[in-house]
Protein backbone atom coordinates (compact mmCIF):
# COMPACT_ATOMS: atom_id res chain seq x y z
CA UNK A 1 0.00 0.00 0.00
CA UNK A 2 1.22 3.51 -0.83
CA UNK A 3 2.39 5.31 2.33
CA UNK A 4 0.06 8.25 1.72
CA UNK A 5 -2.90 5.89 1.38
CA UNK A 6 -1.82 4.16 4.59
CA UNK A 7 -1.70 7.42 6.52
CA UNK A 8 -5.05 8.51 5.10
CA UNK A 9 -6.47 5.19 6.28
CA UNK A 10 -5.08 5.79 9.79
CA UNK A 11 -6.54 9.31 9.91
CA UNK A 12 -9.97 8.07 8.83
CA UNK A 13 -9.80 5.21 11.33
CA UNK A 14 -9.03 7.71 14.10
CA UNK A 15 -12.07 9.80 13.20
CA UNK A 16 -14.23 6.67 13.18
CA UNK A 17 -12.75 5.31 16.42
CA UNK A 18 -13.42 8.50 18.38
CA UNK A 19 -16.65 9.34 16.53
CA UNK A 20 -15.33 12.67 15.22
CA UNK A 21 -16.68 14.39 12.14
CA UNK A 22 -13.86 14.22 9.56
CA UNK A 23 -12.10 17.43 8.52
CA UNK A 24 -9.17 18.20 6.25
CA UNK A 25 -5.69 17.34 7.49
CA UNK A 26 -2.67 17.60 5.21
CA UNK A 27 0.18 15.21 6.02
CA UNK A 28 3.73 16.04 4.93
CA UNK A 29 6.46 13.38 5.12
CA UNK A 30 9.98 14.79 5.22
CA UNK A 31 13.39 14.59 6.85
CA UNK A 32 13.45 18.35 7.35
CA UNK A 33 10.48 19.12 9.57
CA UNK A 34 11.73 22.68 10.10
CA UNK A 35 11.87 23.37 6.36
CA UNK A 36 8.31 22.19 5.82
CA UNK A 37 7.07 24.06 8.88
CA UNK A 38 8.55 27.36 7.66
CA UNK A 39 7.25 26.68 4.17
CA UNK A 40 3.77 26.31 5.66
CA UNK A 41 4.17 29.20 8.11
CA UNK A 42 6.81 31.59 6.69
CA UNK A 43 5.47 34.27 9.02
CA UNK A 44 6.95 32.26 11.93
CA UNK A 45 10.54 32.30 10.71
CA UNK A 46 11.54 35.06 13.14
CA UNK A 47 9.81 33.44 16.08
CA UNK A 48 12.44 30.71 16.38
CA UNK A 49 16.19 30.72 16.77
CA UNK A 50 18.26 28.51 14.49
CA UNK A 51 18.74 26.10 17.40
CA UNK A 52 15.00 25.92 18.01
CA UNK A 53 14.31 25.25 14.35
CA UNK A 54 16.87 22.44 14.38
CA UNK A 55 14.94 20.83 17.23
CA UNK A 56 12.04 20.32 14.85
CA UNK A 57 14.20 17.85 12.96
CA UNK A 58 14.72 15.76 16.09
CA UNK A 59 10.99 15.17 16.44
CA UNK A 60 9.04 12.21 15.14
CA UNK A 61 6.28 14.61 14.14
CA UNK A 62 4.81 18.04 14.74
CA UNK A 63 1.84 20.07 13.57
CA UNK A 64 1.48 23.40 11.82
CA UNK A 65 -1.58 25.36 12.82
CA UNK A 66 -3.26 27.36 10.05
CA UNK A 67 -2.64 31.08 9.63
CA UNK A 68 -6.19 31.58 8.40
CA UNK A 69 -9.22 29.69 9.65
CA UNK A 70 -9.88 28.44 6.13
CA UNK A 71 -6.40 26.90 5.73
CA UNK A 72 -5.94 23.17 6.45
CA UNK A 73 -4.27 21.77 9.55
CA UNK A 74 -1.01 20.01 8.82
CA UNK A 75 0.84 17.08 10.35
CA UNK A 76 4.56 16.96 9.53
CA UNK A 77 5.95 13.44 9.91
CA UNK A 78 9.60 12.35 9.93
CA UNK A 79 10.35 10.12 6.94
CA UNK A 80 13.28 8.47 8.75
CA UNK A 81 11.08 7.66 11.73
CA UNK A 82 8.34 6.27 9.53
CA UNK A 83 10.75 4.10 7.55
CA UNK A 84 12.41 2.83 10.72
CA UNK A 85 9.06 1.83 12.23
CA UNK A 86 7.80 0.12 9.09
CA UNK A 87 11.14 -1.61 8.56
CA UNK A 88 11.05 -3.08 12.06
CA UNK A 89 7.37 -3.95 11.94
CA UNK A 90 6.81 -1.39 14.70
CA UNK A 91 3.36 0.25 14.75
CA UNK A 92 4.40 3.18 16.96
CA UNK A 93 3.98 5.56 14.04
CA UNK A 94 0.24 4.91 14.25
CA UNK A 95 0.22 6.28 17.78
CA UNK A 96 2.35 9.23 16.67
CA UNK A 97 -0.13 10.18 13.94
CA UNK A 98 -3.03 9.79 16.39
CA UNK A 99 -1.14 11.91 18.92
CA UNK A 100 -0.80 14.77 16.42
CA UNK A 101 -4.44 14.53 15.33
CA UNK A 102 -5.45 14.82 18.99
CA UNK A 103 -3.37 17.99 19.31
CA UNK A 104 -5.16 19.43 16.30
CA UNK A 105 -8.59 18.60 17.71
CA UNK A 106 -7.61 20.10 21.09
CA UNK A 107 -6.44 23.31 19.40
CA UNK A 108 -9.64 23.50 17.35
CA UNK A 109 -11.69 23.14 20.53
CA UNK A 110 -9.58 25.60 22.50
CA UNK A 111 -9.78 28.12 19.66
CA UNK A 112 -13.57 27.87 19.71
CA UNK A 113 -14.21 28.05 23.44
CA UNK A 114 -11.59 30.73 24.10
CA UNK A 115 -12.94 32.87 21.23
CA UNK A 116 -9.39 33.51 20.04
CA UNK A 117 -8.71 35.87 17.15
CA UNK A 118 -6.47 33.33 15.41
CA UNK A 119 -4.40 30.24 16.17
CA UNK A 120 -1.26 32.28 16.84
CA UNK A 121 -3.10 33.80 19.80
CA UNK A 122 -3.43 30.42 21.47
CA UNK A 123 -0.04 29.04 20.41
CA UNK A 124 1.82 31.84 22.18
CA UNK A 125 2.51 31.18 25.86
CA UNK A 126 4.28 34.45 26.68
CA UNK A 127 2.52 36.14 29.59
CA UNK A 128 -0.49 33.91 29.05
CA UNK A 129 -1.18 31.48 31.86
CA UNK A 130 -4.25 29.99 30.20
CA UNK A 131 -2.39 29.12 27.00
CA UNK A 132 0.41 27.56 29.01
CA UNK A 133 -2.02 25.45 31.03
CA UNK A 134 -3.70 24.36 27.82
CA UNK A 135 -0.33 23.45 26.27
CA UNK A 136 0.36 21.11 29.20
CA UNK A 137 -3.11 19.59 29.22
CA UNK A 138 -3.01 18.83 25.48
CA UNK A 139 0.30 16.99 25.88
CA UNK A 140 -1.36 14.77 28.47
CA UNK A 141 -4.48 14.33 26.37
CA UNK A 142 -2.63 13.68 23.10
CA UNK A 143 -0.59 10.93 24.74
CA UNK A 144 -3.68 9.44 26.34
CA UNK A 145 -5.82 9.41 23.19
CA UNK A 146 -2.99 8.54 20.79
CA UNK A 147 -1.68 5.73 22.97
CA UNK A 148 -5.12 4.22 23.52
CA UNK A 149 -5.78 4.32 19.77
CA UNK A 150 -2.45 2.58 19.14
CA UNK A 151 -3.17 -0.16 21.68
CA UNK A 152 -6.59 -0.75 20.15
CA UNK A 153 -4.96 -1.30 16.76
CA UNK A 154 -2.08 -3.45 17.98
CA UNK A 155 -3.97 -5.61 20.49
CA UNK A 156 -7.46 -5.57 19.01
CA UNK A 157 -9.88 -7.73 20.97
CA UNK A 158 -7.03 -8.75 23.29
CA UNK A 159 -6.46 -5.19 24.49
CA UNK A 160 -7.67 -6.19 27.97
CA UNK A 161 -6.16 -9.66 27.88
CA UNK A 162 -3.55 -11.28 30.09
CA UNK A 163 -0.73 -10.89 27.56
CA UNK A 164 -1.48 -7.18 27.26
CA UNK A 165 -1.27 -6.48 31.02
CA UNK A 166 1.86 -8.62 31.32
CA UNK A 167 3.50 -6.54 28.61
CA UNK A 168 2.56 -3.34 30.45
CA UNK A 169 3.74 -4.52 33.88
CA UNK A 170 6.94 -6.24 32.75
CA UNK A 171 8.08 -3.94 29.95
CA UNK A 172 6.25 -0.68 29.46
CA UNK A 173 5.81 0.46 33.05
CA UNK A 174 9.44 -0.17 34.11
CA UNK A 175 10.73 1.48 30.92
CA UNK A 176 8.69 4.64 31.38
CA UNK A 177 9.42 4.89 35.11
CA UNK A 178 13.14 4.65 34.35
CA UNK A 179 12.81 7.19 31.55
CA UNK A 180 10.97 9.64 33.79
CA UNK A 181 13.63 9.19 36.48
CA UNK A 182 16.46 9.80 34.00
CA UNK A 183 14.81 12.95 32.67
CA UNK A 184 14.25 14.27 36.18
CA UNK A 185 17.91 13.65 37.00
CA UNK A 186 19.49 15.19 33.91
CA UNK A 187 16.87 16.82 31.66
CA UNK A 188 15.99 20.48 31.35
CA UNK A 189 12.82 21.93 32.83
CA UNK A 190 10.82 21.68 29.62
CA UNK A 191 11.75 17.99 29.21
CA UNK A 192 10.77 17.23 32.80
CA UNK A 193 7.32 18.74 32.45
CA UNK A 194 6.78 17.24 29.00
CA UNK A 195 7.81 13.75 30.13
CA UNK A 196 5.55 14.00 33.18
CA UNK A 197 2.55 14.74 30.97
CA UNK A 198 3.42 11.85 28.67
CA UNK A 199 3.76 9.44 31.58
CA UNK A 200 0.43 10.47 33.11
CA UNK A 201 -1.30 10.09 29.73
CA UNK A 202 -0.10 6.51 29.43
CA UNK A 203 -0.87 5.77 33.06
CA UNK A 204 -4.46 6.90 32.59
CA UNK A 205 -4.89 4.42 29.72
CA UNK A 206 -3.53 1.60 31.88
CA UNK A 207 -5.99 2.55 34.62
CA UNK A 208 -8.90 2.57 32.19
CA UNK A 209 -7.97 -0.82 30.75
CA UNK A 210 -6.97 -2.58 33.97
CA UNK A 211 -8.63 -0.89 36.99
CA UNK A 212 -8.17 -4.05 39.08
CA UNK A 213 -4.40 -3.79 38.62
CA UNK A 214 -3.87 -0.03 38.54
CA UNK A 215 -5.79 0.56 41.74
CA UNK A 216 -5.72 3.82 43.75
CA UNK A 217 -3.23 2.12 46.07
CA UNK A 218 -0.83 1.28 43.23
CA UNK A 219 -1.20 4.78 41.74
CA UNK A 220 -0.30 6.23 45.13
CA UNK A 221 2.72 3.94 45.41
CA UNK A 222 3.89 4.98 41.94
CA UNK A 223 3.44 8.72 42.36
CA UNK A 224 3.64 9.60 46.05
CA UNK A 225 7.39 10.35 45.93
CA UNK A 226 6.37 13.46 43.96
CA UNK A 227 3.16 14.64 45.58
CA UNK A 228 2.51 17.31 42.96
CA UNK A 229 2.48 14.60 40.25
CA UNK A 230 -0.04 12.57 42.26
CA UNK A 231 -2.13 15.72 42.68
CA UNK A 232 -1.82 16.39 38.94
CA UNK A 233 -2.91 12.83 38.16
CA UNK A 234 -6.01 13.19 40.34
CA UNK A 235 -6.84 16.53 38.72
CA UNK A 236 -6.66 15.02 35.22
CA UNK A 237 -8.89 12.13 36.30
CA UNK A 238 -11.51 14.59 37.54
CA UNK A 239 -11.30 16.92 34.53
CA UNK A 240 -10.68 14.62 31.61
CA UNK A 241 -11.95 16.76 28.73
CA UNK A 242 -11.04 20.25 27.60
CA UNK A 243 -14.56 21.49 28.25
CA UNK A 244 -14.23 20.32 31.87
CA UNK A 245 -10.69 21.58 32.44
CA UNK A 246 -11.08 24.94 30.67
CA UNK A 247 -12.55 26.72 33.70
CA UNK A 248 -10.09 24.99 36.04
CA UNK A 249 -6.84 26.30 34.60
CA UNK A 250 -6.13 28.30 37.77
CA UNK A 251 -6.29 25.06 39.78
CA UNK A 252 -3.94 23.44 37.30
CA UNK A 253 -1.55 26.38 37.63
CA UNK A 254 -1.56 25.98 41.40
CA UNK A 255 -0.69 22.30 41.12
CA UNK A 256 2.13 22.95 38.65
CA UNK A 257 3.48 25.72 40.87
CA UNK A 258 4.14 23.04 43.50
CA UNK A 259 6.65 21.38 41.19
CA UNK A 260 10.33 22.23 41.12
CA UNK A 261 10.29 22.63 37.34
CA UNK A 262 7.55 25.21 36.89
CA UNK A 263 9.94 28.17 36.85
CA UNK A 264 10.99 27.48 33.24
CA UNK A 265 7.72 29.06 32.13
CA UNK A 266 8.00 32.05 34.44
CA UNK A 267 11.26 33.17 32.82
CA UNK A 268 9.97 33.03 29.24
CA UNK A 269 10.65 36.53 27.92
CA UNK A 270 9.69 36.31 24.25
CA UNK A 271 6.86 35.27 21.99
CA UNK A 272 7.03 31.51 21.85
CA UNK A 273 5.38 29.46 19.13
CA UNK A 274 5.73 26.32 21.18
CA UNK A 275 6.95 23.18 19.48
CA UNK A 276 3.93 20.91 19.36
CA UNK A 277 5.14 17.33 19.33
Amino acid sequence: MDVNDLIKQIVNKYFEFYDIEPFEIDVHITNSLSEIYIKLRPDHINFFSKEELNKFNELHATIALPKKKTDPFCVILSDNYLRECVGKGNEDYIGTIAHEITHIIDYKTYYRISKAYNYDDIQSIKNNDRNYMFSQWTEYNARRQGYYFLRSIVWGEDIKGEESIEHIINKELPFHINHLTEVFESGDSYSKMYTTMQFLGRLRVWEDLFPDVFTPYLIHELLSSNLWIEELHDFFVSYDTLLKVYDRFEELKTILSHSFIFDWYLVVDKWEARLID
